[in-house]
C-alpha cells in the first residue's frame, strides 16, 4: 500500500537549493554560484577561472544521488559540480555557468553519465563553451552491468562515474594537458564495471511511496532514478547477492536466442518448487524423458521480461553433491538463470507460458569490463541512501575473498561507503575497476572532496558570500527584448497560437505525469508544466491588466521570438524535455534566420519544423519509430507539407497535419523504446503506454493549430 512519503524537508521544490547551501556551510572548501533556482553549481572556494592555471574537472547530473557530485568537488577531483533537480538533468545554462566560472585557459573536463538529457544538455554546453573560446573535453561514463545495451542508450552511468572522478581530479592536480587528462578518465570509464540490488523503491520529496517491491523481494539492476532493474526475486542473504552481482560483472555479454520448446516442466503436483524437472534430451535414437531430480531451488521467482519480452518464472537449479541415478549427459543439472551467469555453466532461461517451455540459450560475446584471472582491481561498495554501514561492511567482507579465491583477482584497494546514492532507496551497488599502477596513483593521490573516504582538515569561515554568476562575454546588454505594445496580424497569431499550446499542456500535467510514471520517472508533465505556467501567466497578464514586464518575446519578430522561447525552455526547462526542445526551437530559428526577410510565409515554417526536426534527430540520435516527439512531429511535417504543395489553405493544412500528429503519438503504443530511459522497460508494460514526449508534442501542436483556425473564423 502506498502512502506520503515521511521527508525532513521543507518545499520539495527548493530542497536541492537547501541542500547546497548546507553543504557549504559544513565544507570550508566549497562555494556556490549565486543563481538560485535556475543555476545550482558548486565550486571549490580556491578556483577562480581568472587565475586557475590547471585543468578543470566539471561534473554533474540530477540531484537526488548525494554525495555524487557536488561532496566530490575539491582539490585532487571534481573542480565544479553541476546539479540539476531531482533526477532532471541541469540546465545548459547552469553548466555554462559553472564552465564559465572556474575554467582558465588549460581547460576543462565535463564527466558525464550516460543518460540522454545529461549527454544532450552537456554536449550542447561544450558546444556553447567551445564557441566562446574555452577548451573543454567531454567523457561520458556507462558502467552498468546489468542490462545489456539497447538501441541507441547504451549502459547507464552509474557509482563507477566517481573513479573516473578520482582519476581526472588527480591527473589534472598533477598538471596533466587537457589532452592527458581526457585520456587517463576514457581509459578509467573503461576499465569499471558496477550493478545494484535494492530492496526498496526511492520515493522522491512530496510524492507517495511506491509498493513494486513488496515483502521479501528485492531486484537486480534497479535505476538510480528508479527504473525498472533486470529481474525481481526472493530476498536472499548477502553472500549469494555479492556472489551474483560479482558474477554478472564479471562474466560475458550474452546474445540470448530462443533454443526449443519443451512441454511442461512440471512433474509432480509441487511444481517447480517441488525439485521434479522433466527435460527432453536428444539423440540420434531419437528423444527421451528424463526426471531431474539431483537438483534442489536456490532462488525462486525472477522477473527477466528485460531480456525476454515476456514475465517469465525462473529458478536456479544446483547440482546436489551426491552421486544418482538419474545424472543427466551433462553429469548434473544444468543452471538456469536470467540475467546472472556463469561463464563454467550453460545458460537457460525458462518461460512458463501454457503448460509449455521456451528454452533460451545465451552465446557469449564480449565482457562488460576486461578483467581476466590474475588481474589487479578495486572495488567499490556503495549504498543506495538508506542502508546500514554495517550491511555495507557485510557485503565488503564477503565480496574481498569471493573476488580473490572464486575469480582469482587481486584486490589491492577496498571503499565502503555511500557514493551515489537513490535518495532513500535500501540496496547496494558493488563496483570492479582494473588497475594498474598508474590508476591507483590517481586513487591515492590527496584530495580535499568531503565525500572521499578521507580525513577532513580546516575550519568554517564565519560567513560566506556567494560568488555572482559569470555572464556569457558575447551577451550585450540591449539585446534584451520585449513585447511591443500593438502587435501585428502575424505577432497576434503566434502569440494566440503559444498561449493555447502552454494551456494545453498545464492541463495535460497529470495525464503526462502518469504516462511517465510507468515509462520513465514520472516527471514528464511537471517538467513541461514549469515553463508552460511562465508563458501562459506572462500572456494573460498582458491580455487581462495590461502589464508588459513579465513578457520578453518580440510577437511581431517572429524569428526571434522562436529564439526567446528556446532560451526561456533552456532557463526553466529541466530534464531531457527542456534540451530537447530548446535545440528544436534553436534549430528553427536558425532555419527561419537564414530564409526569413519579413513576414514568415507557411513554406517557411515547414522548412523550419523540418530543420527542428533534423536537429533533434542529429543530436539526440532518434528517428521515426524510436517512441519519442519525433514520432508526432515528422508525420505532421510531411502532411503539413504536402497539403501546401497540393494548394491547400495554410491554416486548414496546421489543423489537418495536427490530426497526424496525434496519430503518430498514439502509434508509439506499439513501437519497441529505442532512446531515453523507456529502453530499459519491459515491452508488455510499453504496449499499453504511448510515449508522453510524443503525446506532449502532438498535443501542443493540435491546440496551437486549432486555436489559429478559430482566430481565422472569427476575423
Amino acid at each position: 500500500m502506498s502512502f506520503q512519503g515521511k521527508k525532513l524537508i521543507n518545499d520539495p521544490n527548493a530542497v536541492v537549493t537547501e541542500f547546497i547551501e548546507g553543504l557549504v556551510e559544513t565544507y570550508p572548501g566549497l562555494q556556490y554560484l549565486d543563481g538560485f533556482p535556475e543555476v545550482k553549481v558548486v565550486l571549490r572556494a580556491d578556483v577562480s577561472s581568472s587565475t586557475y592555471d590547471h585543468v578543470s574537472v566539471i561534473s554533474g547530473g540530477g540531484s537526488g544521488h548525494e554525495p555524487a557530485h557536488a561532496g566530490f568537488v575539491g582539490q585532487g577531483m571534481l573542480t565544479a559540480a553541476i546539479c540539476g533537480d531531482i533526477f532532471a538533468s541541469p540546465p545548459v545554462d547552469s553548466i555554462l555557468a559553472g564552465i564559465r566560472a572556474v575554467t582558465g585557459p588549460k581547460g576543462c573536463l565535463l564527466i558525464v553519465k550516460n543518460y540522454t538529457g545529461d549527454r544532450l544538455n552537456f554536449g550542447l554546453a561544450a558546444e556553447q563553451a567551445k564557441s566562446e573560446g574555452y577548451k573543454v573535453e567531454m567523457v561520458i561514463v556507462g558502467d552498468d552491468c546489468a542490462l545489456p545495451p539497447r538501441g541507441i542508450a547504451g549502459r547507464r552511468g552509474l557509482a563507477g562515474t566517481i573513479f573516473v572522478h578520482k582519476v581526472a581530479g588527480a591527473a589534472a592536480a598533477a598538471g596533466c594537458s587537457l589532452t592527458e587528462v581526457t585520456a587517463e578518465a576514457r581509459r578509467a570509464s573503461e576499465m569499471v564495471g558496477t550493478m545494484g540490488v535494492a530492496l526498496s523503491v526511492c520515493t522522491l520529496p512530496g510524492q507517495v511511496t511506491s509498493d513494486r517491491l513488496g515483502p521479501g523481494k528485492m531486484e537486480l539492476g534497479l535505476g538510480i532514478h528508479g527504473e525498472l532493474g533486470a529481474a525481481v526475486a526472493d530476498l536472499q542473504p548477502v553472500d549469494v547477492v555479492v556472489a551474483h552481482v560479482l558474477m554478472q560483472i564479471l562474466s560475458p555479454v550474452v546474445a540470448w536466442k530462443r533454443r526449443a520448446t519443451l512441454p511442461s516442466v512440471v512433474s509432480n503436483d509441487q511444481g517447480l518448487a517441488g525439485g521434479g524437472m522433466r527435460e527432453r534430451g536428444t539423440s540420434e535414437r531419437g528423444r527421451r524423458e528424463r526426471v531431474r531430480k539431483d537438483a534442489s531451488l536456490r532462488i525462486g521467482s525472477w522477473n527477466v521480461g528485460s531480456l525476454t519480452g515476456k514475465s517469465v518464472e525462473v529458478v536456479e537449479m544446483m547440482k546436489r553433491r551426491r552421486e544418482t541415478s538419474h545424472r543427466t549427459r551433462n553429469s548434473g543439472a544444468r543452471k538456469a538463470v536470467g540475467v546472472i551467469l556463469d561463464e563454467r555453466l550453460s545458460k537457460e532461461v525458462i518461460e512458463v507460458d501454457k503448460g509449455e517451455v521456451a528454452m533460451w540459450q545465451g552465446d557469449c560475446e564480449t565482457k562488460y569490463v576486461p578483467i581476466e584471472r590474475g588481474n589487479n582491481v578495486v572495488l567499490m561498495i556503495n549504498g543506495l541512501g538508506a542502508t546500514p554501514v554495517i550491511e555495507l561492511m557485510v557485503a565488503a567482507g564477503k565480496a574481498v575473498p569471493r573476488l580473490q579465491l572464486e575469480h582469482g583477482l587481486a584486490v589491492d584497494r577496498v571503499y565502503t561507503g555511500s557514493f551515489m546514492t537513490s535518495l532513500d532507496m535500501a540496496g547496494l551497488s558493488i563496483t570492479v575497476m582494473k588497475v594498474d599502477e598508474g590508476i591507483l596513483q590517481r586513487l591515492d593521490a590527496p584530495t580535499k572532496a568531503p565525500a572521499w573516504p578521507v580525513g577532513l582538515d580546516g575550519n568554517r569561515p564565519p560567513a560566506k558570500i556567494p560568488v555572482p554568476v559569470p555572464q556569457s562575454p558575447l551577451l550585450k546588454c540591449n539585446e534584451l527584448s520585449t513585447r511591443p505594445q500593438e502587435l501585428s496580424e502575424q505577432g497576434h497569431t503566434l502569440e494566440v497560437a503559444i498561449e493555447a499550446a502552454a494551456s494545453e499542456l498545464i492541463n495535460m500535467r497529470d495525464a503526462l505525469n502518469e504516462w511517465d510514471s510507468k515509462v520513465g520517472d514520472g516527471d514528464c508533465g511537471s517538467t513541461i508544466y514549469a515553463e508552460c505556467s511562465m508563458l501562459w501567466l506572462s500572456f494573460s497578464a498582458v491580455r487581462y491588466s495590461g502589464f508588459t514586464g513579465a513578457v520578453s518575446y518580440p510577437l511581431n519578430d517572429v524569428t526571434e521570438t522562436v529564439k526567446e522561447i528556446g532560451s526561456s525552455i533552456r532557463r526553466v526547462m529541466g530534464g531531457t524535455s527542456g534540451i530537447i526542445y530548446d535545440i528544436l526551437f534553436k534549430a528553427a530559428y536558425a532555419e527561419l534566420k537564414s530564409t526569413n526577410q519579413g513576414t514568415v510565409t507557411s513554406k517557411e515554417w515547414v522548412l523550419a519544423l523540418q530543420a527542428a526536426i533534423a536537429a533533434v534527430s542529429k543530436y539526440g540520435g532518434a528517428s521515426a519509430g524510436y517512441r519519442t516527439l519525433l514520432d508526432a512531429l515528422i508525420p505532421a511535417s510531411e502532411l503539413l507539407q504536402e497539403r501546401l504543395n497540393a494548394g491547400d489553405d495554410p491554416v486548414d493544412a496546421f489543423a489537418l497535419s495536427s490530426e497526424a500528429a496525434i496519430s503518430g503519438a498514439m502509434s508509439t503504443k506499439d513501437m519497441p523504446a529505442q532512446a531515453g530511459r523507456s529502453t530499459y522497460i519491459s515491452s508488455d508494460i510499453l504496449a499499453s503506454v504511448p510515449d508522453p514526449g510524443a503525446m506532449a508534442a502532438a498535443s501542443w501542436y493540435k491546440a496551437s493549430a486549432l486555436a489559429v483556425k478559430k482566430l481565422q473564423r472569427t476575423s
